[in-house]
């Protein structure tokens, strides 16, 4: 992950001929192509042979509720993460606590943009998407003004990679006092590489 997002910021710069940036942009998409396919091969292998099909089921139904396109920026890297943190621990428990997993986590963050949205740069794109598809529905009563608000409450939920050594899960950080960073451990193989039938669920508790 945190080779894609270098060479996403200034690997071009690094690079010294047109030949050899070409090879470059070529290797980092065939990464996150790569991780796309072994996401797809997994999710398929799960719904095969895992033996929990019900989590199956309800996993695939919020990955589509909670959708995100693997062809924006570098979704394809984060997909695997995205299914296994935000989604299937919370599929067969509560809503809120996946809809507060979503938020937080960076394939959401980025594919809606709002690790783009700032106090002097307020971008709505998530929380419309929160309120007409995740929430409330197209006729959930909500204001243009209440998108608004939502934006500038959702202000600073940022994505860092971090190339510090991987500490196993994402975690909050602040940076400053006012921002809210999300730090993404590096390590592509502990994004893509996961057992067939991932960890035991053991349901909800104290709900």
């Amino acid at each position: 992950m945190w080779a894609a997002e270098s060479f996403r910021r200034n690997g071009d710069n690094k690079v010294a001929t047109e030949e050899e940036r070409v090879a470059a942009r070529k290797a980092y998409q065939d990464a996150q192509g790569q991780a796309a396919r072994e996401t797809g091969e997994r999710q398929l292998l799960r719904e095969l042979y895992a033996e929990q099909q019900l989590l199956e089921q309800l996993s695939w139904f919020w990955f589509n509720h909670f959708n995100v396109h693997q062809g924006k920026r570098d979704i394809r890297l984060l997909l695997a993460d995205y299914q296994d943190r935000a989604l299937r621990p919370h599929a067969l428990g509560s809503f809120r606590t996946m809809l507060g997993a979503v938020a937080r986590h960076p394939a959401m963050l980025r594919y809606l943009d709002n690790d783009q949205n700032a106090v002097r740069a307020i971008n709505e794109n998530y929380a419309r998407e929160l309120l007409e598809l995740h929430t409330l529905g197209v006729d959930g009563g909500y204001t243009q003004r209440d998108v608004q608000e939502l934006a500038r409450v959702l202000t600073g939920f940022g994505v860092r990679v971090d190339p510090e050594p991987a500490e196993g899960r994402a975690t909050f950080r602040s940076a400053l006092p006012t921002r809210r960073t999300l730090r993404i451990p590096p390590g592509p193989a502990r994004l893509r590489r996961q057992a067939v039938a991932g960890p035991h669920h053991q349901g909800p508790r104290g709900r």
